[in-house]
């Protein structure tokens, strides 16, 4: 015999009530299949017979057929309804959850009752998210992959960003939609064509600054370190990275950090973080130093040698 999924709340109460006064409708709803647990759930939320009416609410949802009991019950049955029901699972929801349902169906735009239609299973959560969402991401390709309200939102408030930044939001969606990748990794992929806000300073030939997402992984590459973290960052302005060339042709990445609205020497980094010859560096932090940008990390006169020494050896905590 298989396992009978157990009932509880409001529902509950209601099956219990029916039963007391038409013996086996408690039996009868807790064998049916989920469809007909779903339709008999959706006629209780929307009706509460009175004590005298239950022996006939009671042999009318054990013999109608599922159409006839929607219909008892809402009149008009809208298209989807009782395929949506039967992707609702087993556990009756909340009495308002049927009556929205019906109403998204009923009511709302075509492309909400598309997603409703095409979607694998459905509950409250869902239905919320799918209403939340604009028209070209409500696609049940992208609403599968979505795991909750909060995610729904990031989703959201990212595909902003990049519209707002490229005119390329249509090539985005349509490769969230054809992808079966988690949403993050198609969203990672693409968010490397952004621009980043305009640096601390400009491209010459002594600087070539980083300027988006493609370029940090290109950077990262090469020095093989972890440049690419700082992604979001770059993303939102607070991070700008860029190559420092010297006259003979050395290289050393300089990462810049946007604190209290002004923008500081983060770091200087050579491959895999190794240390910098001295005039190196030296060339490297006078060109930022024209350019008015102050060293987050140098000591102050007061210091002495012991601030200089700890500077050396500790390091910004970003090297670490």
């Amino acid at each position: 015999m298989a396992t009978i999924t157990p009932v509880s709340g409001w529902a509950l109460d209601s099956i219990v009530a029916i039963d007391e006064v038409y013996p086996g409708f408690a039996g009868h709803y807790l064998r049916a299949s989920d469809e007909r647990r779903q339709v008999i759930a959706a006629f209780l939320s929307d009706n509460s017979p009175g004590h005298d009416a239950e022996d006939a609410i009671g042999e009318f949802l054990t013999q109608a057929d599922h159409r006839s009991i929607l219909t008892q019950a809402f009149g008009h049955i809208p298209a989807g309804f009782r395929r949506a029901l039967a992707k609702s699972g087993g556990q009756p929801h909340d009495a308002a959850y049927y009556r929205e349902l019906y109403d998204l169906l009923s009511f709302e735009q075509v492309h909400v009752v598309t997603a409703i239609m095409h979607v694998t299973h459905l509950n409250a959560e869902r239905l919320e998210i799918i209403r939340m969402l604009p028209r070209d991401l409500c696609d049940s390709r992208i609403i599968e992959r979505v795991k909750d309200m909060q995610h729904a939102r990031d989703l959201i408030a990212v595909i902003d960003l990049f519209d707002e930044r490229t005119d390329m939001r249509t090539g985005l969606t349509e490769a969230i939609r054809c992808s079966s990748a988690p949403l993050e990794a198609t969203v990672r992929r693409w968010c490397r064509q952004i621009e980043y806000a305009e640096g601390p300073i400009k491209g010459c030939t002594s600087y070539q600054p980083v300027r988006n997402g493609m370029e940090l992984h290109e950077v990262a590459r090469r020095y093989e370190n972890c440049s690419r973290n700082y992604t979001v960052a770059a993303l939102l302005g607070e991070s700008a990275f860029g190559e420092f060339i010297a006259q003979d042709g050395r290289r050393v990445l300089i990462c810049f950090d946007k604190t209290d609205g002004s923008w500081k020497l983060e770091g200087l980094y050579g491959r895999r973080n190794r240390s910098i010859a001295d005039d190196l560096a030296m060339q490297a932090r006078e060109f930022v130093g024209k350019h008015g940008i102050p060293d987050r990390w140098e000591p102050s006169g007061s210091d002495g040698d012991i601030g200089r020494a700890l500077h050396r050896l500790i390091q910004p905590y970003s090297e670490w």
